[in-house]
């Protein structure tokens, strides 16, 4: 069987001018008994160059260490550190919120606004952002929280649009940045209508980003004279 585990702030960034990261993470699962054989891999991502580490790992690939202990006793519990220096731009974002607004009209019309608050957890500051959009996304714009309209890059990568948003001012350590993304979608690959008056709209509640979104609110306004049926989501 399986066991699988989500942790979060395991990540800081141990140096002031931002070029070495450290990963804080238990190093050996802790169990009930002694196993005969605990075998941990730690995979690092691309864009980083292993630096050291407090336990003894062998690469076996790049960016991909491994270590192995014969045999590991009961209730053990060690913590270990790899530290890493990326060799290119190297986010480290928290997200605590995310808002989505889903609008729906009588002209055949899909408006999706996604209200982002981000903190920048690295020591180095960052004026860049970026959000995952389904790949049919259309007419997409961002602002920040005093209505500044920002510039954004579109990328296609694996079924998505990853958006990049530039700032208008860096933000720093530990410092929090909102943001608007509001694009469009197309009306026939999510609205389907059944009979004359019977409408059913299928999409993603959001797209994955690779990072954890500790809140996340759907609204969806439906057109004018419009009742809410079903839904197979929870609904408030």
């Amino acid at each position: 069987f399986s066991v699988v585990f989500e942790f979060s702030d395991l990540i800081t960034a141990s140096s002031t001018d931002g070029q070495i990261f450290n990963l804080d993470f238990p190093v050996y699962p802790s169990l009930m008994q002694e196993a005969s054989v605990s075998n941990t891999t730690v995979f690092l991502p691309p864009n980083v160059d292993y630096s050291g580490s407090s336990h003894v790992f062998n690469e076996t690939a790049s960016n991909i260490l491994n270590i192995v202990k014969k045999p590991l006793a009961a209730l053990s519990f060690e913590t270990g550190i790899i530290a890493f220096q990326p060799t290119d731009s190297f986010s480290l974002l928290e997200i605590n919120e995310v808002r989505r607004n889903i609008v729906i009209n009588q002209w055949n019309e899909i408006s999706v606004s996604d209200s982002y608050t981000f903190i920048n957890k690295a020591a180095k500051e960052t004026s860049t952002l970026w959000a995952s959009l389904p790949l049919n996304a259309t007419a997409v714009s961002a602002k920040d929280n005093l209505d500044n309209q920002l510039s954004v890059t579109r990328q296609s990568m694996k079924g998505l649009i990853k958006a990049t948003i530039t700032l208008k001012t860096a933000i720093k350590q530990n410092e929090t940045a909102q943001v608007s993304v509001a694009f469009n979608l197309p009306w026939k690959a999510h609205v389907a209508q059944n009979g004359w008056s019977d409408f059913g709209l299928n999409f993603e509640l959001f797209e994955p980003m690779n990072l954890t979104v500790r809140e996340l609110t759907v609204t969806i306004d439906l057109p004018e004279g419009a009742r809410f049926q079903s839904s197979d989501a929870e609904v408030q």
